[in-house]
């Protein structure tokens, strides 16, 4: 594995295409909702992407409490649940801003499928670059990395190779178990989001999915990364409390309709 691609950092060649899918996505998703306007929809997941990228750096250099070499900046260090929070602070501010067209609900339910694979893109570059690798295996499908890595770099200092070893130990290739669990929490986004029940509900499931599967994760990850495991832990609690609330108002809500009807209509007759 190679951090570079024809000589640039892999977080340069690759954001471009996961920024492609992330926006190509919630556009022609929200073709179902007529009143939509695609240039100001375009500005919106554009602005985001940005935010997004300014989240998960800033979400990284609190997790580290120090600043690296530019090339180290620029290669790795971004941190998922940064990118998620500073979204879901920034979505509103600019749905309201913007003539988007469509109920701030139903925009994060187009988001949600594209959020999933422009991740999945993402891991591509943390694959290459090796800043989000596992415990060391014996597995057929693990993974050794190359002398100046962050895995080897991380055995060596802990002792479990020598400086003198020409590779790591192979290492759970975490970046593909992300990369799987994205793409199986967006194919669901995808089939739900015609059959919710209500504008909202895709992207609810979705960030329990997603999340809940990053957190389990996580416990592979090596070295470990506490705040980041929590990050998609409170995202994804968040999530199921948002769910669970809206389930019980709306049997509140049914029950209340039901009492105050007529009492030959409640009892069918």
């Amino acid at each position: 594995m190679h951090p570079l691609i024809f000589g640039f950092p892999a977080f340069i060649i690759v954001l471009p295409f996961a920024v492609a899918v992330g926006t190509a996505l919630p556009l022609s998703l929200s073709a179902r909702h007529p009143a939509a306007r695609w240039e100001a929809l375009l500005a919106l997941l554009l602005a985001l992407t940005l935010i997004a990228v300014a989240g998960a750096k800033l979400y990284s250099f609190a997790e580290r409490g120090e600043l690296g070499s530019l090339n180290e900046e620029i290669g790795t260090g971004f941190r998922y649940p940064g990118g998620i929070l500073a979204v879901l602070m920034a979505a509103p501010l600019l749905w309201a801003l913007l003539p988007i067209g469509i109920p701030f609900a139903a925009l994060l339910d187009c988001m949600a499928p594209g959020i999933g694979v422009a991740m999945a893109v993402m891991r591509v570059h943390c694959l290459l670059s090796g800043c989000c690798t596992g415990w060391a295996c014996a597995h057929a499908w693990c993974i050794p990395y190359p002398h100046e890595s962050p895995p080897f770099q991380h055995q060596m200092i802990d002792g479990l190779i020598l400086p003198s070893a020409a590779l790591s130990l192979p290492v759970h290739p975490l970046p593909i178990y992300f990369m799987v669990a994205s793409l199986i929490a967006a194919g669901v986004a995808l089939w739900l989001l015609p059959r919710a029940q209500y504008a909202g509900q895709t992207f609810l499931v979705f960030m329990v999915l997603h999340e809940g599967a990053k957190f389990g994760l996580e416990y592979l990850r090596y070295p470990a990364a506490p705040l980041v495991q929590s990050g998609s832990l409170a995202v994804a609690l968040g999530a199921i409390a948002v769910l669970i609330v809206v389930q019980l108002r709306g049997k509140a809500e049914t029950g209340g309709a039901r009492r105050h009807e007529p009492r030959e209509m409640r009892e069918g007759t």
